[in-house]
């Protein structure tokens, strides 16, 4: 457990219930999300997306509009290979994740590439076809293809044609469903989830901006009851919601350690620290280096550890952003997705993502994020939310959903702990 994790867990001496405090779940706070389900069709989704092109390719000739050329068998090859590289780290177990960099890797530049270029090289509608979407989203994850994925400008093609409101790019609709978005939309969620890609996104631009402001409204009006998106783009809003969370209000360090896709992104320098009272600069997870220059020392709990922590300045406009639609998120009443303005979300899961992006951001930001939660009436939406918990939980017949409901009730706890520090 992470020393944050373990330093708000334990009982402070004002406490008087006898029954021990059940224990913050780190790998639910501290870990990315992402969507690294394989199955067993990843050849499969490979024939398509060689069976797209070679038709791309033929009707083209067919109707004079170009004359292009079918995939070579080397092509085609490597294309097979990045399934097979895939595959086979798919199957890795625990104990050998450390050593999937070594593994199968030969040569593995070319074949990535080759993938990763078939939106510019081939047709760009691919950005909208799911078979190419989810093998990108586990290409995106993988460690040797991080730098490619970068330097190929798939991903900001891929935010480019999300945001894009004009009615004529790919995800025009209703010609593309919500479920073509969301798993769009999930390949962000598992790039989101490497270290430093928020670092990389803010610092690439467009002509008129940088690629995190888009990727961030995606995720805040996205997970919102009043998008009118079905609940499971809300779901994936949410999921990207958390990672850009957890991005940004961790110290690089720490991601390296806990992510096992360690590679740093292509000309974002290594930021050090260890996040235990590091008063550097340097050594602030992104959110908190616009907090304030001048941090001081907090001591935990339980009076083992400590972290620095900003009581002056602004928040950073993003971390104020999420904070205010996650909020938002758990109030509001839209009748469309089931939320009743009384318990607000009711979506157990957006919810429960939506208390740990409001956590991290108050254990991370300090005061001034508390002051503004406190604003926005967050102490009384936790008021609402903490009964309704307790009664879902005693009545819930799966383990599963009981420790669910557990979770979000230790999540609420922390985060009255949190507004009232």
């Amino acid at each position: 457990m992470s020393t944050i994790a373990t330093a708000l867990v334990n009982t402070t001496s004002g406490d008087t219930d006898s029954k021990p405090l059940l224990q913050l779940n780190s790998t639910l706070v501290d870990q990315p999300i992402t969507f690294s389900d394989v199955g067993n069709n990843l050849r499969l989704l490979m024939d398509k997306v060689i069976l797209t092109v070679n038709n791309n390719v033929a009707t083209a000739t067919a109707n004079n509009d170009g004359t292009g050329t079918l995939l070579s068998a080397s092509e085609v090859e490597s294309l097979y290979r990045v399934v097979d590289m895939l595959s086979l780290k798919s199957h890795l177990s625990a104990d050998t994740a450390a050593d999937k960099n070594n593994i199968n890797n030969s040569g593995a530049d070319s074949e990535y590439s080759a993938f990763l270029l078939l939106p510019a090289n081939r047709d760009p509608a691919f950005l909208s076809s799911i078979s190419y979407l989810s093998l990108l989203r586990l290409v995106v994850l993988q460690p040797a293809a991080a730098v490619l994925v970068n330097s190929s400008g798939v991903i900001t093609r891929l935010i480019a044609e999300l945001k894009d409101t004009s009615g004529k790019g790919l995800y025009k609709p209703p010609a593309i469903s919500s479920a073509v978005r969301a798993v769009a939309m999930s390949v962000l969620v598992n790039y989101l989830s490497l270290p430093r890609a928020y670092t990389a996104l803010l610092t690439t631009t467009t002509t008129t901006t940088n690629m995190i402001d888009p990727v961030m409204d995606m995720a805040t009006v996205g997970m919102s009851p009043s998008s009118d998106s079905k609940v499971t783009l809300r779901m994936t809003a949410s999921a990207l919601a958390v990672n850009i969370a957890i991005a940004c209000t961790t110290f690089s360090s720490v991601i390296h350690s806990s992510s096992s896709s360690s590679m740093p992104m292509p000309g974002i320098t290594h930021i050090g620290g260890d996040g235990n009272g590091d008063n550097n600069r340097s050594s602030k997870a992104p959110w908190q280096q616009q907090c304030s220059d001048s941090l001081t020392t907090a001591t935990a709990v339980d009076g083992s550890a400590s972290t620095a922590i900003a009581v002056s300045g602004e928040l950073h406009p993003h971390a104020v952003q999420m904070l205010c639609s996650v909020i938002e998120c758990l109030s509001s009443s839209d009748e469309h997705t089931g939320s009743n303005g009384a318990g607000g979300e009711v979506n157990h899961t957006i919810r429960l993502r939506g208390l740990v992006i409001v956590y991290r951001i108050l254990r991370h930001c300090g005061p001034l994020a508390a002051a503004l939660a406190s604003d926005l009436g967050l102490a009384d939406i936790i008021k609402i939310i903490a009964p309704a918990n307790e009664d879902n939980s005693s009545s819930c017949s799966s383990d599963t959903n009981r420790a669910s409901g557990k979770d979000e009730a230790v999540l609420l706890r922390e985060i009255r702990r949190l507004l009232l520090a």
